[in-house]
C-alpha cells in the first residue's frame, strides 16, 4: 500500500513540474509575442528573426517556431482558464490577440 502512495507522490511531483514549466513557457511566450509584434523600440523583424531562429524546426527543416509559440501559449490559457476559471478572462483574452497575431504573422512568413 505504501508503494502506491509513493507513486501517486511521484505523479503529483512531475504534475507540480509541469505545471510550473507551463506556466514559465506560456508567460516567456507572451513577452516574446509581445516583443515580436508590438515593441516600436526595435526593429520588428529583427526580434522576428532571433527568436524563430532559435526555436525548433519541422522535420522538411522548415521553422515550425511561430506554431510552437502558438500551441504552447494556447495550453497556457487552457490551464489558466482551468486554474482561474472565470477570472481568467483578464488575463487570457490579450493573450487571444497575441495568439491572432502570430498566427497572422506565420501566415504572412510561409506564403512569401
Amino acid at each position: 500500500a505504501s508503494d502506491i502512495a509513493e507513486s501517486n507522490d511521484d505523479y503529483s511531483e512531475l504534475k507540480a513540474g509541469e505545471e510550473g514549466n507551463l506556466v514559465t513557457a506560456g508567460n516567456g511566450f507572451v513577452l516574446l509575442s509581445y516583443l515580436m509584434l508590438n515593441d516600436n523600440s526595435f526593429s520588428s523583424q529583427t526580434i522576428q528573426d532571433i527568436v524563430i531562429g532559435e526555436l525548433p524546426i519541422d522535420e522538411d527543416g522548415t521553422s515550425g517556431g511561430i506554431q510552437f509559440m502558438i500551441k504552447t501559449m494556447k495550453a497556457f490559457c487552457n490551464f489558466y482558464h482551468y486554474s482561474v476559471g472565470d477570472l481568467s478572462v483578464a488575463v487570457i483574452s490579450p493573450i487571444i490577440k497575441l495568439i491572432a497575431g502570430l498566427e497572422k504573422l506565420d501566415f504572412t512568413r510561409n506564403c512569401f
